[in-house]
């Protein structure tokens, strides 16, 4: 099993400075930061975007999960619904 690393820094000399919330927030407003981007552990990375198959395996599974229709249970997906 491989350990996961942290990236280290691509300038010679160069340092990673975490970001807060309020901060990314901050530079996000004057477009700094691009908007497709998320704050994870104090860095900024790219969203990637979801393809075809994730999007078909997500609906599937909620169409699965749905027919259990289990009591005092809601079943929903952070993207659009189309079941």
């Amino acid at each position: 099993m491989k350990a996961i690393q942290t990236p280290e820094a691509r300038a010679k000399g160069g340092q990673i400075w975490p970001l807060s919330v309020a901060a990314y927030r901050a530079l996000g407003e004057a477009g700094v930061i691009p908007e497709n981007t998320e704050l994870l552990y104090g860095q900024v990375y790219q969203k990637m975007s979801k393809s075809p198959l994730h999007s078909a395996l997500v609906r599937r599974l909620l169409k699965l999960l749905r027919q259990i229709a289990l009591p005092g249970r809601f079943v929903t997906s952070e993207q659009a619904d189309y079941l």
